[in-house]
């Protein structure tokens, strides 16, 4: 949201579509670096201008879409024991791989070093089982995020 300073103006703001291109910091600290991405009526600015913001001036968040087919790694806790994925690694996609790694979280050291404690399955499928993991599968951003008992939610 872009709040408008100028006396005698009946707007008192106006939403703005930003295409982010990098984030500075972590955490609370974080600041976002991107693209203005609409032209705007009452804001001076225009289509393309770098725009610098904080977590706390985005009113909403658009992901593209995941494919359905892709392919994701999930930890066989997650599978056949039923614990809850606790931690989602995402890395760069390559072929039908969508780059998401699902975790319970409490897996062993050397846990991921034998792929027998893994399986690939269709992104349609473990958010039929968890739909919760959609909140994050739109994020295209390699990184790391952990569930959030209080927040109920994941945190990056």
């Amino acid at each position: 949201m872009f709040l408008v300073d100028q006396p005698g103006d009946d707007v008192d703001g106006e939403r703005m579509w930003v295409e982010v291109e990098s984030i500075e910091g972590d955490g609370d600290a974080s600041a976002f670096v991107g693209r203005l991405a609409n032209q705007p009526r009452v804001v001076e600015l225009q289509p393309g201008d770098e725009i610098r913001f904080e977590a706390r001036h985005v009113a909403a968040v658009v992901f593209e879409p995941i494919d359905d087919a892709a392919q994701v790694i999930v930890s066989r806790r997650v599978l056949d024991e039923d614990a809850w994925p606790r931690r989602l690694v995402r890395e760069p996609p390559s072929g039908d791989y969508s780059g998401w790694q699902v975790f319970a979280g409490d897996e062993p050291a050397g846990w991921v070093n034998d792929a027998g404690n893994a399986r690939l399955v269709r992104v349609d499928e473990i958010l039929d089982k968890f739909p919760v993991l959609e909140s994050v599968f739109g994020d295209s951003t390699p990184g790391e995020w952990r569930w959030r008992d209080e927040a109920l939610e994941y945190d990056r």
